[in-house]
């Protein structure tokens, strides 16, 4: 990551923490409970045995090893939590019963109510919002295209989710790719963690069926190259955070379902060039994904370094935008003066989230009115055989 903390900054860092998100009522109860004990001790002349001290002591020795770190995450400090709470518990050991059980049950609901304020409860009213069910989704989603595949990815959750298969090697996710630098070529080899540059040599005996990204950032970069360079298309299939399903070329049938701008040239000076309007219809009924994808050609005399050209795939229901799926494109690699085609991801939407009276628009948003000549707008259907 480029950066080490000093002892200040993780002292800082840990003293953050502890003071957010209910992290201080675990402080509080333990400064509390700490205090009762020793009143009491010193009232019945009654000094702690040795467990409590040995307790004692991990504490700073749970701490020791989140500071001994120069890189640091804050679940690095949740060592500590386990014997704050059993020294708690050695505490109450010696008290009256009734004071304990008292004591108990008024901890568990003055927990209870202010842990409310960042545990947000109200969400169990929507299991839509519940992360389990989140990854179930997901895993619905790829189900068929990955079930009984075998998949490359840095997310196995995911997959296995999906009824697919993964690499023994990436059963960790990204830990051991990331940090795999840190062991001599040979050695990985041995203990058989792969790093991206020995990859291709992983998988030349066991190719892939289908490479899963877009959930570990940088790290899925080197995943990606190799899907290119093998000829993988690409589906997105979770547009916020820009996940993707690629599939070999093979499993993808490509065919022109319309186009514009195919024997003219338009001149656009505005913010959106001529649309493409087609109907979802019978695509609405199926049970195969609908997938879509857009190319148009574009021609400037001026360099469009800073320029923001998005190639959009909007449904609409009704008039008003339903999916809007507009991809930045890539206008830096433009040559002045010359004809390329630009394409949009290949974007994939659920069939039962659709209408039969759904209309799907593709045209370029130029938001910065850049002055371009545009031709041969086409929106392209994408079929996966199963």
């Amino acid at each position: 990551m480029n950066y080490d903390r000093s002892s200040g900054e993780l002292w800082q860092y840990f003293i953050n923490h502890v003071q957010q998100n209910g992290n201080e009522y675990l402080l509080w109860l333990f400064g509390v409970g700490f205090a009762t004990f020793l009143i009491f001790s010193i009232y019945k002349k009654q000094r702690p045995n040795v467990i409590f001290y040995f307790s004692l002591a991990l504490i700073p020795c749970a701490l020791a090893g989140a500071f001994s770190k120069v890189i640091t995450f804050a679940q690095y400090y949740f060592a500590t939590v386990p014997f704050v709470l059993l020294l708690l518990a050695i505490t109450i050991r010696d008290f009256p019963k009734k004071v304990v059980i008292f004591s108990s049950l008024f901890v568990a609901v003055f927990f209870c109510f202010l842990l409310s304020k960042f545990w947000r409860f109200d969400n169990l009213k929507e299991p839509s919002n519940w992360r389990p069910l989140g990854t179930y989704k997901e895993g619905e989603i790829l189900k068929s295209f990955i079930e009984n595949q075998k998949v490359l990815t840095l997310s196995p959750l995911y997959v296995l989710e999906g009824g697919g298969q993964i690499y023994p090697a990436f059963a960790n996710g990204p830990f051991a790719w990331r940090t795999s630098h840190l062991i001599e070529k040979k050695r990985r080899a041995e203990i058989v963690i792969v790093g991206s540059e020995d990859l291709d040599n992983y998988l030349a005996d066991d190719f892939p069926d289908a490479i899963l990204t877009g959930f570990e950032g940088r790290h899925d970069e080197k995943i990606k190259t190799f899907a290119r360079e093998n000829d993988f298309v690409p589906l997105r299939y979770h547009h916020q955070k820009k996940r993707e399903i690629w599939l070999p070329r093979r499993r993808v049938k490509v065919k022109t379902i319309a186009q514009k701008l195919d024997t003219t040239t338009q001149d656009l000076t505005t913010a959106y060039s001529q649309s493409i309007h087609e109907l979802i219809g019978n695509r609405a009924n199926s049970k195969q994904p609908v997938i879509f994808q857009a190319t148009i050609q574009i021609k400037s005399e001026q360099a469009i370094e800073s320029q923001r050209l998005h190639l959009v795939l909007d449904i609409r229901r009704n008039g008003k935008s339903l999916f809007w799926r507009g991809e930045l494109l890539d206008s830096k690699n433009l040559v002045v003066g010359k004809w390329q085609t630009l394409d949009s991801p290949a974007h994939l939407f659920n069939s039962a989230e659709l209408k039969a009276s759904d209309e799907l628009v593709v045209f370029l948003w130029n938001p910065q009115k850049v002055e371009l000549e545009l031709r041969n707008l086409q929106l392209e259907e994408i079929e996966v055989i199963f």
